[in-house]
């Protein structure tokens, strides 16, 4: 009875100086079909009524492992490496064959390699002689912002949660399209049908400053604060256009859940203490940042706390 086949299916083949991601994971995959028809081998002697269970146990599990890796950015190297892992897993475990009277004994452990290890996707191109440095495709719709450049984009793209990963990038709002207007931005966020998506606001001030917020969900008016610590966060480039390269960002610091508040007359991302890490009147037109609980942020928009509203967008993501 012949094991379950391992895929791993890659819907684009983008190229990697000469190496594309297909030949890449072809080769892991080839080394793990490898191993698989190696077992089938060892237990071609087994009667199919032995091996039944044990063999259903194995596919139930790879069938779980086939996913798409078509434009795997280099954020998303974790990924690549949770599936290595699961493949290892499948193989690893050890299925015992016993018959009345005799010991449990593993079948295959000593045909296996046991040892397996997390790489990331720099590390595995390293491994295999892929010197050339990866620069993974920018997501669909990302290139659509009027605020960040291709530089500033593949840095926000680095701290979006996990689970925007990838995903097309979704403009919900821009003041320019629709107006300065609070009322207005929960509207269309309200339309956004995406519920598990997180949402990236980005603003540009009148003195060139470029920063913004990730909050873990689309904005909607609430009676209290509402979000979570794990994919909301503070960002900022230092300097001024067009000198703005470097991002940094500032994540929860634990000491409290004020996370958002998307009141009627104002809207606020961090608090504590009567400061506000970010926070934008009903016009959007003025704002404020200070250094915040929520946070420990420094001012977003320079020496200054307060500036003037210039250009804001929001983003979701298509998942």
């Amino acid at each position: 009875m012949p094991l379950p086949l391992i895929t791993v299916s890659c819907t684009d083949d983008v190229p990697t100086g000469g190496v594309s991601y297909r030949e890449m994971l072809s080769s892991l995959v080839d080394k793990v079909q490898t191993s698989t028809n190696s077992l089938a081998s060892t237990v071609s002697q087994a009667s199919s009524e032995e091996m039944s269970p044990y063999l259903r146990q194995i596919g139930s599990s790879v069938r779980r492992l086939s996913m798409p890796l078509g434009k795997v950015r280099q954020s998303s190297q974790r990924r690549l490496s949770q599936m290595v892992s699961a493949i290892g897993e499948v193989i690893d475990q050890e299925i015992l064959m016993t018959q009345p009277g005799e010991k449990s004994t593993p079948l295959f452990g000593s045909l296996l390699n046991r040892e397996w290890e997390l790489v990331t996707v720099s590390e595995m191109c390293r491994r295999l002689s892929l010197d050339q440095e990866l620069e993974l495709p920018i997501p669909d719709g990302a290139n659509t912002s009027q605020i960040l450049d291709e530089l500033m984009i593949r840095q926000v793209m680095d701290i979006l949660p996990p689970r925007a990963e990838g995903y097309p990038w979704v403009n919900i709002y821009n003041s320019e399209k629709h107006g300065f207007s609070l009322a207005t931005m929960y509207r269309k966020m309200a339309e956004f049908d995406e519920d598990l998506s997180p949402v990236l606001l980005i603003i540009r001030d009148t003195k060139e400053h470029v920063f913004g917020a990730v909050v873990s969900s689309a904005i909607r008016p609430s009676d209290h604060y509402f979000g979570t610590g794990d994919s909301c966060l503070l960002w900022r480039f230092t300097g001024e256009a067009p000198h703005t390269r470097e991002l940094r960002q500032f994540n929860w610091t634990g000491d409290n859940q004020y996370f958002v508040n998307a009141a009627k007359d104002s809207l606020s991302i961090g608090a504590g203490s009567g400061r506000y890490g970010l926070w934008f009147d009903a016009d959007l037109n003025h704002g404020r940042s200070q250094k915040c609980e929520t946070f420990d942020n420094e001012p977003l928009c320079g020496d200054n706390e307060d500036f003037v509203i210039q250009f804001i967008e929001a983003y979701g993501f298509r998942m």
